[in-house]
């Protein structure tokens, strides 16, 4: 940071003020749409966590699906499994086998 602001010709730190190797890998950091992002995460867990991997990513997914459609039903946890076309039964025990049971969620209809 301290180089940059040194080095940097103006009060403001443009992209072509950062050094070569910043700025080849600035545009990489953010994969464009979510499957590309999944790639990238796929393939970091291959390399860190074979034979781990589709139980990981697995896990990440349906606990995110799950936690976006509890927030999106204030908890009501058989609204939000009706939003995701699964059974409640079955939200109530990927809850549970998650481990998201942290008082956000309920069966109350009102």
């Amino acid at each position: 940071c301290h180089w940059l602001t040194v080095m940097a010709p103006g009060q403001t730190i443009e992209v072509p003020d950062l050094p070569p190797e910043m700025r080849d890998s600035a545009g990489a950091a953010v994969p464009a749409d979510w499957l590309s992002a999944l790639a990238l995460e796929a393939d970091r867990l291959i390399a860190a966590q074979p034979g781990q991997v589709f139980d990981t990513l697995t896990r990440t997914f349906e606990g995110t699906l799950i936690r976006r459609a509890l927030v999106a039903t204030g908890g009501r946890r058989i609204e939000a499994a009706q939003l995701l076309g699964i059974g409640r039964n079955t939200i109530t025990r990927k809850i549970q086998e998650l481990g998201l049971e942290d008082g956000k969620g309920s069966d109350d209809q009102g």
